[in-house]
């Protein structure tokens, strides 16, 4: 059974867009197979289902009423705070052994500490997998027969800037605990169930600023600090927000004294990677304009199939060119050009344009009859509009008179 022309024009480009929705469907699939599975996310982001990830810590205070939680993509230089806010920042990597500031840049650690001041709580745990920036053979310690240099202008002030922007985290220093993922038990007076499965500890210098809350073999690994109205706590594990973690064992009581008294919670992303960069799809995402993209979309695809196939069906006689009765449709030679002449002259004008253009093209060839001309001149001149056909033959039978020749053999013969 053979298909119709007019039904395979119709079926082709449905069949392109039915491909492309079919791929793009294909790519969506696959890319939220890959993000549900951590793929694109580092290791203790919010987002991330997989065991490595926080998502159920985070949906369980979501699902909770008298909290509100929410995700952080922003530098804190341009975070806004307006409610009493508890930062969780879990699993940093990449902190200094002396100074535990994770590469935060002297604004973002400015907005930090004004977080602080103004009463809001700001909680870091460290990744397993945290590393270390070493420390350069410029500040290793000098031999006693070899006086120290005397710092120049531009070293003074470098140091200077490095103690301006390190204060929040001074007294204080990162140290290793090797051991890597054994599970010990934090000693502490408010949470003696805590299990600790970390590869790090710290050092307190100055203990006036830092309170040691929890030990590990002597070494504190949960320590908080009162900065302003705020309060800045450090955890050197993050194996209890995991979904791992959150599955095995639910430590309800610790997570709690962690987020503290704030009703708003804001999960950290861009310390681990995930920040956001101004553009179209970000206004997309803040403003919900999803729906006009896939509008949008359609859109194009109506175009593309309108460009192919008219969305009138189309009648097939007119499309051979010829009508019910065998009779060919459109018009002729002699209509176009009156078309023509109707666009670019007036009514009133045609007849004396065409006596106009005919004696210029009559100036090489016989004349009529010079009263035939006459007459006719008087027709385009006299000529009403609804006259303008029948005044129009009777300009040419004048004008194809021929003015008589005298006959001369008659008197020769």
């Amino acid at each position: 059974m053979s298909i119709p022309g007019n039904l395979k024009r119709l079926l082709a480009p449905v069949a392109i867009v039915a491909l492309l929705i079919g791929l793009i469907g294909v790519i969506a699939w696959i890319l939220s197979i890959r993000i549900q599975t951590g793929d694109v996310y580092a290791k203790y982001s919010s987002y991330r289902t997989d065991p490595m990830g926080t998502k159920a810590l985070f949906l369980a205070l979501e699902a909770m009423p008298e909290f509100r939680v929410d995700r952080n993509l922003r530098k804190f230089n341009r975070l806004h705070l307006e409610e009493p806010t508890t930062i969780l920042c879990l699993g940093v990597a990449g902190m200094a052994r002396k100074d535990p500031t994770f590469h935060l840049s002297k604004e973002e650690q400015k907005a930090l500490e004004s977080f602080l001041q103004s009463g809001h709580r700001v909680v870091i745990t460290l990744s397993s997998e945290s590393h270390f920036k070493e420390e350069s053979h410029s500040t290793s310690k000098k031999t006693t027969d070899s006086p120290s240099p005397t710092p120049t202008p531009d070293e003074k002030s470098k140091e200077e800037k490095d103690v301006e922007v390190n204060q929040l985290f001074s007294g204080l220093s990162v140290i290793a605990m090797n051991q890597t993922g054994v599970g010990q038990t934090m000693k502490s007076s408010t949470f003696p169930a805590v299990v600790w499965r970390g590869s790090f500890g710290f050092e307190i210098t100055d203990s006036q600023k830092w309170q040691v809350e929890g030990t590990v073999g002597k070494k504190p690994v949960l320590v908080s600090k009162a900065v302003g109205k705020g309060r800045l706590l450090l955890f050197s594990d993050t194996t209890f927000a995991s979904n791992e973690g959150v599955w095995q064992a639910r430590e309800t009581n610790f997570i709690v004294h962690l987020i503290g008294a704030s009703r708003v919670i804001l999960f950290d992303e861009h310390l681990l990677g995930t920040q956001e960069t101004p553009g179209i799809m970000t206004l997309v995402r803040r403003y919900r304009l999803h729906g006009i993209l896939v509008g949008g979309l359609l859109l194009l695809l109506l175009l593309a199939w309108q460009g192919a196939v008219p969305l009138v069906p189309s009648d097939p006689e007119k499309d051979r060119g010829v009508d019910a009765r065998g009779n060919t449709i459109g018009r002729d030679a002699s209509e176009g050009l009156v078309v023509l002449l109707q666009r670019g002259i007036p009514p009133q004008e045609l007849l004396r344009d065409c006596l106009k253009r005919w004696e210029t093209s009559a100036r090489t060839g016989p004349l009529p009859d010079p009263d035939s001309v006459e007459e006719a001149r008087v027709l385009a001149e006299t000529a009403r509009l609804d006259q303008i056909p029948q005044m129009y033959q009777q300009m040419r039978t004048l004008l194809n008179r021929r003015k008589p020749v005298p006959n001369t053999s008659h008197g020769n013969a």
